[in-house]
This record gives C-alpha cells, structure tokens and sequence, in this order.
C-alpha cells in the first residue's frame, strides 16, 4: 500500500469515528447539538463573505458546477445552487455523506450531489467544475503528499475558465510551546517532534490528538511550489479570522 494510500484509509477511519461521535461538533465546533439551523445560517453568511464576489464574476450558465471538497455534512453547499445548477459535495468519511444526504433530502435540494472520496482524489469527470472550493479541511490531511494529490485533481476536474479557493496551513505567524509564545523566527531552532509532542498534550480530546486532526503545514514557498507542480496559478489571501496559520490559495488552471 502506497504512503497517500495509508493516509487515505486512515483519515476515512477516524472521521467516520468522529462523525459517529458528534458530526456537527466536528463540522464546526462552536455549535451545540440540535443548532443546525444556526449552522447552515451561519454557512450561509460566510459563502456571501468569502466566494460570493469570485463566483459572480465567472461567466456561468444553468449547466455549471461547483464543488466543495470535505464538505462534512454540507453547511457550505446549499447556498452555491443560487448560481450552480450543479453542486457537488466530497467527503473522506462516509458516515459524513450519509448524514448530509438526510439533512438535504427535500426537494429544494434536488441539485446537491453528495458523494464520498477516497481523502485525496475527486471522483468527477475531467473539466466539469467552475468553481472548487475547501475551508477547514486541508489543515487536516496528515501528509504533503495528499495535499499534492489534491491539487492535481483540482487541475484536473477544473474548467479551462474555472477558479478555485482554498483554506492551506501555513508555517507562519507565533507558535505557542506549553503555553509559551514562540517567535516564529525561532522555532527553527526547536525540533518539530516537540511542538508536535506540545500540541498533543494541551489537547484534551483524543480524537484531535493525531495527524488526521491536527494534520501537517507549510510554508509560503512549499505551496506555491506544489501548485506549481499541478500546473496551478495562484496567489495567497489572507484567511478573513485573522489566523496566523491558514490562508486561501486562489487561482486557476495555467
């Protein structure tokens, strides 16, 4: 079995666990049980923040699609079928899916399309998505090598004319060591393993505890470079909460 292969697998087993175990509080952890309401209203305030603006000034039609990749139990995709005859929703955990699909069965909803993934490939026709979209869920994956998996089939299932926004971790900003801020410009001087070993310890839940939740990050180089590989142009924005560790990386196929 192929490193992106066990990587796959073991995503697939712990959010299915976690989704067993609260799927709401692991889409989004401020909301309490039963505030689904609440919830996709809330989803729906940050797809008019965030994306509203880049989807309007694509050149669409009733047959475009969208896609959210980690879509968990769809909080982001029911707003996109104001502009998308199509929305497309993936995800690596399967008990995520199915709780989607309940939650969006009416027929309101005919035009959502949920499916799950293996966590690093899109099963999607080539060039059948205007607009792609993940935030909160790259910041999870365990690896490099899945996130460069990713970004190649983003190139792929991509439009010639299609754009992409996505949330990445990124290496930069203060980081705290046991509660102790650590300059960035020093924590070159201490071995990852500690932070990574610091990380685990502060964190009460064993569930958030390994790689497939606290997941890898990179720098501003690293990513452009692996953008670069999948033959993606991008630029950096900044992520709107003011996070010193994710930015969205925008762009479009070369």
């Amino acid at each position: 079995m192929t490193k992106v292969k066990s990587d796959n697998q073991r995503m697939r087993n712990d959010w299915d666990s976690r989704a067993q175990v609260n799927a709401l509080h692991y889409n989004s952890p401020s909301h309490k049980p039963g505030e689904y309401d609440q919830f996709f209203s809330n989803g729906e305030d940050f797809v008019a923040q965030e994306f509203e603006l880049l989807i309007k000034n694509l050149k669409l039609s009733e047959d475009s699609q969208a896609l959210e990749i980690g879509c968990g139990i769809g909080r982001m995709v029911r707003p996109l079928l104001k502009w998308f005859g199509t929305v497309n929703g993936i995800d690596v955990s399967p008990v995520m899916i199915d709780e989607a699909i309940k939650l969006s069965s009416g027929p309101e909803y005919a035009n959502l399309h949920f499916q799950p993934s293996d966590g690093s490939s899109i099963p999607l026709a080539d060039g059948s998505q205007d607009f792609i979209f993940s935030t909160g869920v790259l910041t999870h994956l365990p690896s490099a090598d899945v996130l460069q998996q990713y970004m190649h089939e983003i190139h792929r299932v991509l439009t010639a004319s299609g754009v992409f926004k996505i949330e990445v971790p990124i290496q930069e900003g203060n980081w705290k060591l046991f509660g102790i801020v650590i300059s960035r410009k020093f924590a070159p001087l201490i071995p990852k393993f500690i932070f990574r070993l610091a990380r685990k310890m502060t964190i009460k839940n064993p569930m958030k505890r390994n790689d497939t939740y606290m997941g890898v990050s990179f720098s501003r180089a690293k990513l452009a470079s692996m953008a670069s590989a999948a033959d993606l142009k991008t630029e950096f924005i900044p992520f709107p909460e003011g996070s010193d560790h994710t930015v969205w990386l925008v762009g479009s196929r070369t």
